[in-house]
């Protein structure tokens, strides 16, 4: 299990109650997590100063985690591409007081098609400061781009992958793990849309509170949490090489974590009724960019 700490450093989800935790709860989510096996953080500085509270973790306390983190969102037109990916991958090492990052992302799919970009990350790999190179992604149809065009460039792959999506995602992972790719899962919650109440709404807005019914119930014949069910899933099919989980407080991480020690496997029959229920659903509700066109009216 990576950690996620996006929400250490804004609030994020769309079922997100707590906000930022206080620079204390975020060291003690810290700590919890060190002492309890997560030895990987996910970050970028696009989360706020998530960046900046790793960074005085690691100054104030003799623990370090590997790190993985982001480019930023907008590469501009006409950029020195060298510069500015070196520049970047320096200023987040300054931000996370570290002297290298396991693995730097491109935040932005479209990014590796800009020329000399992934030549630049490779330049930055030689030199030690990152030790993998990936991307994070939204579609199958960009991991499918990555084997046939730039596998010989890129480690790791980030992937929203949950029991909304999965179906959609199966082939490409096959391909991709075949050509040597890892597998990062992330918004194994769909940003928390799988714990909102299907009367709620938002999920009548957008579509989805059939499905959120229906991954309930699911997750209620193998008596199980939906929390429980949304991981389990996932590492019973065997897809991911890695889960990055996030939380906005130490009692949600604790949650978290239990997950992993209390996994249990789900047979390949509710695996197989789940993705042949899930085919139906609406592509926005898998796409949180579309999201604020659902939202108007909601807490007005």
């Amino acid at each position: 299990m990576i950690l996620g700490t996006v929400q250490l450093g804004i609030s994020y989800g769309i079922n997100n109650k707590n906000g930022k935790p206080e620079l204390e709860e975020a060291f003690n989510i810290l700590d919890y997590a060190y002492d309890h096996g997560i030895t990987t953080l996910d970050t970028g500085p696009m989360y706020g100063d998530a960046e900046n509270i790793i960074g005085r973790y690691f100054t104030k306390y003799s623990r370090r985690f590997l790190v993985n983190t982001k480019a930023p969102d907008i590469i501009p037109k006409g950029v020195d591409v060298d510069e500015f990916i070196l520049t970047s991958i320096k200023k987040s090492l300054s931000r996370l007081q570290s002297k290298y990052v396991d693995c730097y992302f491109l935040h932005q799919f479209g990014h590796c098609r800009i020329d000399g970009v992934l030549e630049a990350m490779q330049d930055a790999k030689k030199k030690g400061i990152i030790h993998n190179v990936g991307i994070s992604l939204y579609y199958p149809r960009e991991l499918l781009y990555i084997v046939s065009e730039i596998a010989d460039f890129v480690d790791v792959v980030q992937i929203p992958l949950n029991i909304f999506s999965m179906h959609e995602w199966e082939d490409s992972i096959r391909i991709a793990k075949d050509a040597g790719i890892r597998i990062y899962a992330r918004s194994i919650y769909l940003q928390g849309l799988v714990f909102m109440d299907p009367a709620d709404k938002f999920p009548r807005n957008i579509g989805a509170s059939e499905y959120i019914r229906y991954a309930c119930a699911m997750a209620g014949s193998v008596d199980s949490s939906i929390a429980h069910f949304c991981y389990d899933v996932l590492i019973s099919n065997s897809h991911p090489d890695d889960v990055i989980v996030g939380c906005e407080s130490l009692e949600q991480l604790k949650s978290n974590i239990a997950l992993e020690n209390e996994k249990n496997i789900i047979g390949e029959e509710v695996i197989q009724q789940l993705n042949e229920y899930m085919m139906t659903i609406p592509k926005d509700v898998l796409d949180p960019t579309t999201w604020n066109n659902y939202k108007k009216g909601i807490g007005e």
